[in-house]
């Protein structure tokens, strides 16, 4: 078969003598507005565009000495990270024709490095780093060399690892399956994917039970949890001594996913297989949804995002926010930079004129408006 079809605070106690003092709603919300603003200023993840952050990329040099090996990792992983950028925005094709620039080209477009985990050895240096490109010279960049590109990303979809292996099931325990999942770093992808936590709070809503039994009002607590528009069980089982076989089914922003596939490698074993099968998996949803929407080789109204305060006064309130925002023609994504009791800080992405964004917001009685510390969204 094909390997990927898809279709389309409550109140003190008082004394008896005395009546409680209740603070006026609109001062309540007023003060619940200026926290969340000053969250806006002083989140510095709300102002970057998460499309140019590549994260997790692998370097492993040998040199004479660990500092020449370190000063030479430090610059291939420039090119590394925006072979990786060009092939998330515009595809394999894209990412050939980055191979054509060399550190020198890309060095110019570089924003910051930073460090995830290093290692020294002798004449050896390896790790990951996150590499943080300036949008607007990589779109000038991406122009002139003739790359087409989309920035339009799709909603978030939430993916539960469910392992099958000679051991029996594993759902949040450590083991392959999720590791793999967990390495492929798609958080920040044209279609982001998020893996769950697996903590305590994860395990006592979803458990292995209910993910064999497919418990679905279970598994939807999990995808309001983080946030996401769908959610996922992708299952895994070991397939010979390097291969991984893959299930997945349900809706997603890019359409109804029918996925049961069998990856072998020649050699690396199954956590190899699995890794490739997991990046078989995301590469064709994104090819998938990159074919539905026409990219780009000039700079356009795909291009645009927003850092916006959302206060609420529930969570009941910010689910209905969040969906409505979701909703809203021309809205491309919302990405939460914080999200705290009373608030948030969203990275709005739009592909429309702003004043049509305005207006199609209003009409689905959501008010964006800007206030003394920035964009603010609210309903009414």
């Amino acid at each position: 078969m094909h390997d990927f079809p898809i279709g389309t605070a409550a109140a003190g106690p008082s004394s008896q003598n005395e009546e409680p003092t209740r603070m006026p709603a609109a001062i309540a919300r007023t003060l619940v507005l200026m926290a969340v603003l000053c969250l806006l200023a002083l989140s510095p993840a709300a102002a970057d565009n998460a499309l140019f952050v590549v994260t997790g990329v692998a370097v492993d040099v040998k040199a004479d000495t660990a500092a020449a090996a370190k000063k030479q990792a430090l610059g291939d992983v420039q090119v590394t990270a925006f072979r990786m950028l060009a092939e998330r925005l515009g595809g394999s094709e894209a990412a050939g024709l980055a191979d054509r620039f060399d550190i020198k080209d890309v060095g110019r477009l570089l924003k910051s490095l930073s460090i995830e985990d290093e290692h020294t050895g002798p004449g050896r240096y390896f790790g990951r780093l996150t590499v943080r490109f300036l949008p607007d010279k990589v779109r000038r960049m991406f122009t002139r060399a003739g790359i087409s590109w989309t920035e339009q990303r799709s909603a978030r979809i939430v993916v539960v690892p469910l392992w099958k292996g000679e051991n029996g099931p594993m759902l949040w325990e450590d083991n392959l399956w999720r590791r793999a999942w967990l390495s492929l770093g798609a958080e920040n992808a044209l279609v982001p994917l998020l893996v769950p936590l697996g903590d305590l709070s994860d395990a006592q809503t979803f458990s292995l039970d209910d993910a064999l039994n497919g418990n679905e009002a279970k598994l939807e607590a999990i995808r309001i949890r983080y946030q996401g528009e769908s959610i996922l069980v992708a299952e895994g089982s070991p397939a010979g001594d390097n291969g991984v076989h893959i299930t997945a089914a349900g809706p997603t922003p890019v359409g109804n996913v029918l996925f049961d596939k069998t990856y072998t490698l020649a050699e690396g074993g199954v956590a190899a297989a699995a890794e490739a099968a997991v990046r078989r998996f995301h590469t064709l949803l994104t090819d998938r949804w990159r074919a539905g929407r026409a990219t780009a080789n000039t700079p356009g109204p795909a291009a645009q995002s927003l850092s916006v305060a959302v206060p609420f006064a529930s969570l009941e309130e910010w689910n209905m926010i969040r969906s409505g925002l979701l909703a809203t023609p021309g809205v491309a994504g919302a990405d939460i930079a914080t999200l705290a009791q009373g608030g948030a800080i969203v990275t709005l992405a739009y592909t429309v004129p702003f004043e049509t964004l305005q207006s199609s917001l209003y009409q689905g009685r959501l008010s964006l408006q800007q206030a003394v510390g920035g964009w603010v969204l609210q309903p009414f």
